[in-house]
């Protein structure tokens, strides 16, 4: 009797701990991993801290968030500067030539600027959420009235968009 009770006990402290370890486990998937600027960096401290030396040169007030989640097999990025709009269509002309070299012949990418008819949508709270983006306020790319918008690396997967008038770039990748 005192064996079954003995054992009970041990059976239960293993229940327990491996119980523990799944929702440990399980928390760590569902919550993703984020890295988001707290303010507008200079392009010199974003390169610094984040390696992307590709930005225009005259790239400035840089926010970056990016994540992943599911232990690290999905992810987003989504990062805004200004430029000069010359600066910000130079850019999104190399990332539409970058999508268009990696594309395979199942993912045509349109290697063109087009003209943004309408205001883009913004983020989905749903997608902000599943990101952990949902204090990001900087990526209001809904306000953009008058520019261009095109599709970027990896093989088209991401949108980014130049606000003419304001003279910034916007570029939001999920997968």
């Amino acid at each position: 009797m005192k064996t079954i009770l003995m054992l009970a006990v041990v059976l239960l402290v293993v229940a327990l701990i491996v119980g523990g370890c799944f929702v440990a486990g399980l928390v760590t998937i569902t919550t993703p991993q984020t890295n988001i600027t707290k303010a507008p960096m200079p392009r010199h401290e974003f390169v610094a801290e984040f390696g992307m030396t590709n930005l225009p040169i005259s790239a400035s007030n840089i926010c970056y968030a990016s994540a992943s989640a599911g232990m690290g097999f999905a992810g987003a990025r989504m990062y805004r500067f200004d430029a000069p709009a010359d600066d910000c269509i130079s850019y999104g002309q190399y990332l539409t030539g970058e999508s268009s070299r990696s594309s395979d012949s199942n993912h045509q990418v349109n290697a063109q600027l087009q003209a943004i008819s309408t205001p883009p949508q913004p983020i989905s709270p749903q997608m902000r959420k599943a990101y952990g983006f949902e204090g990001v306020e900087w990526f209001d790319v809904e306000t953009v009235r008058t520019g261009l918008e095109g599709r970027g690396p990896p093989t088209g997967l991401s949108c980014f968009w130049i606000d003419t008038e304001r003279n910034r770039f916007y570029y939001y990748w999920t997968d």
